[in-house]
This record gives structure tokens, sequence and C-alpha cells, in this order.
């Protein structure tokens, strides 16, 4: 998902407008807008929003590759972590539970270790 379109933070209401791409990666800042019923931004809650807002968790670290599915989205870090959040009644997060919404990005620990390059996420 790492197209954007512009770099220019001034353009934030045009880019929000988009429907195919709710995650933007903006001059290595993650930005995310849309649907949030189940924390699938990593904003830290369950707010829906319709302008970019940054995602603050990100920000000290290097973004390798972004998925988001339905209601679910990952980030690969440079280091190879990969981190999740949004819906995981059956643990499609990969954290090891199954708690219902994940809001903010937790590690995969089952993968920690392993350097993982890129990330892939659907519907279903």
């Amino acid at each position: 998902m790492r197209r954007p379109l512009e770099t220019q933070l001034e353009h934030q209401d045009r880019l929000a407008d988009r429907k195919d791409c709710p995650v933007w990666l903006v001059l290595m800042i993650l930005f995310s807008c849309g649907q949030n019923n189940y924390g699938e931004l990593c904003l830290g809650h369950c707010n829906s929003t319709s302008k970019l807002e940054h995602v603050p968790f990100f920000s000290a670290k290097g973004i390798r590759d972004i998925a988001g599915g339905n209601e679910v989205l990952a980030v690969v870090m440079n280091d190879g972590a990969i981190f999740t959040c949004g819906l995981n009644k059956s643990g499609q997060c990969g954290n090891g539970t199954f708690e219902e919404r994940v809001i903010i990005a937790t590690p995969v620990r089952a993968l920690s270790g392993i350097t993982i390059n890129m990330v892939a996420a659907a519907n279903g």
C-alpha cells in the first residue's frame, strides 16, 4: 500500500477522499483514516475518521511494508519485526489471543527472531 499520490501534508483532504487506500505513508510517517470499528487504523481508539490522522507508534521506527485487509492492518518494520492491529476475534492479528479488538500496534511475537520482508492482507 505504499503509494501515496502526494507527499505534502496540505493535500491530506484530497488523499483522505480516496476509498481504495485507507493508510498512507508520507515522508516515512504513517497516517490512516476511514472505518475503525476494531482499531484497524492503529490509532489507539475505535473511532472512525474522515481526516488523515498521524499514527504516532511508528514515527521513530523505519517502516518497510504495510498491508491492510478487512478490518486489520499489518506493518513490517525495517528490522523485520511485524506489528498488527484491528479485528482479532479469530486470532487474525497473530498476537496469541482472541481479544476482539487490538487498537494499538502489537508485535506478532511468534515471528520474533524471523526477519519479515513483506506482508499481505486480505478480506476473509
